[in-house]
């Protein structure tokens, strides 16, 4: 809404900095080692195990790939979204919408049979470029199908062609990797048939096939969230709402928003919440438009005065998603005061990340100079990695290098490193 005329503004995406699939593909293949994923290949291994052969254990198979496609389209649903959280599995296992499973498989039997028929009625020549055109766009079908849940968008041929076209390229990439991860998954399954059982190939060709079908959601999802500005879908900005006299919040923040004009809209709620007493809300709001903008040099910038006001407030939520996603699009972000530093790992310990914590901890023995901070990092990062991370020997290098700190200030090029 526009203060000036009260009339509605209409929201148009820009192309944000956020970072190239290409180079999170470490991510996309840790992605399936979450809790989500590590229960539902547990279940699927447990009900082969129990189940002997027979008509419960057809039904349990069953049910279990009907449940690893509908996971498998709450991961890309997420992904769009920029969230490497993967989904809980008792929600999906829980909620409606199994028809979405229905609507893939109706999909891939209509461009079966479309190709099948042409070739039959028309002729092969025009039946074989059909086909190929249906193998190319069945990625971008599902995930049209994962976003939106309708058919007809799904096998839309001209919004289709439309999306491909507009990712461009990259588009041809991320098939190249589905492509060569489904070759991967298919050879792992016949070498283990022809070395080890039957029985064990299956449960291990099973969960190599889960494995990289995780990968290829993730990856397909997060295509989507990296192109969003292209294909003009994802959370819109107005969904981030201003009541500017419960928040305190500059009005013209909303209007910038509108007009694309983010960096300025930014610096007004980082002026705002510097100087407002309750500024979650401000925070909130700051940090839904870094990862909507890719902004993160700005939040890098930003970083001290931004978690110190988070643990004023004792609002540390946030704190780990948001630490980890700037990791990962600026991977040498440090935290440049140390005594912060101790604070914002213990509350990220807290919250049962001691890994993101030790990350955390890493670098600050070499950012300060005062050798006791030294110590205190040096020692907390040695606890976390013997005690929550079970790393005991780097733990002692760590403790070790701890009792050389001399009590006297570091010298000015100081900083102590850790040598193996």
């Amino acid at each position: 809404m526009c203060l000036h005329c009260a009339e509605s503004l209409e929201y148009r995406p820009t192309q944000g900095d956020v970072v190239p699939f290409w180079k999170r593909l470490n991510d996309f293949f840790k992605y399936p080692f979450q809790s989500g994923p590590m229960a539902l290949l547990g279940l699927a291994i447990l009900s082969s195990l129990v189940f002997p052969p027979g008509l419960l254990a057809v039904l349990a198979g069953v049910f279990i790939v009907l449940l690893q496609i509908k996971y498998g389209f709450n991961v890309i649903a997420s992904m769009t979204e920029g969230d490497f959280r993967a989904p809980s599995l008792p929600a999906t296992i829980s909620e409606a919408g199994y028809v979405v499973v229905i609507k893939q498989f109706a999909i891939v039997i209509f461009m079966l049979m479309a190709t099948l028929g042409v070739s039959a009625e028309l002729s092969p020549v025009i039946g074989l470029p059909l086909g190929v055109f249906f193998f190319l766009v069945l990625p971008m079908s599902t995930i049209l199908l994962a976003s939106e849940g309708s058919l007809r968008t799904a096998l839309n041929p001209v919004i289709l062609v439309t999306s491909i076209y507009r990712i461009g390229w990259p588009y041809l990439l991320v098939y190249l990797y589905l492509l060569m991860m489904f070759s991967c998954s298919a050879a792992f399954g016949q070498m283990m048939f022809e070395y080890v059982g039957v029985g064990a190939a299956r449960v291990i060709t099973s969960a190599s096939g889960y494995y990289f079908a995780l990968v290829m959601y993730s990856l397909m999802g997060y295509m989507i969230y990296q192109y969003r500005h292209e294909l003009q879908v994802g959370s819109p900005l107005e969904t981030i709402s201003i009541e500017e006299a419960a928040s305190g919040e500059d009005p013209r923040v909303h209007v910038l928003l509108q007009k694309g004009e983010y960096l300025r809209a930014m610096d007004l709620l980082v002026n705002d919440w510097k100087n407002h007493d309750r500024p979650l809300a401000m925070i909130e709001k700051y940090v839904k438009i870094v990862r909507f903008s890719g902004t993160w040099e700005h939040l890098r910038a930003c970083l001290v005065p931004l978690l110190a006001k988070l643990l004023e407030a004792e609002s540390t939520q946030m704190m780990p998603r948001m630490l980890r996603d700037l990791l990962a699009a600026l991977p040498d972000v440090e935290i440049n005061n140390t005594t912060l530093a101790l604070q914002v790992a213990g509350a990220v310990r807290e919250r049962n990340d001691s890994k993101l914590a030790a990350r955390l901890l890493k670098n600050q023995h070499k950012l300060t100079k005062d050798p006791s901070l030294q110590r205190k990092s040096i020692g907390m990062l040695a606890e976390i990695l013997e005690t929550d991370l079970q790393q005991p020997v780097i733990a002692a290098k760590y403790r070790a290098l701890s009792e050389k700190i001399s009590p006297r200030p570091a010298a000015d090029d100081g900083g102590l490193a850790l040598l193996d």
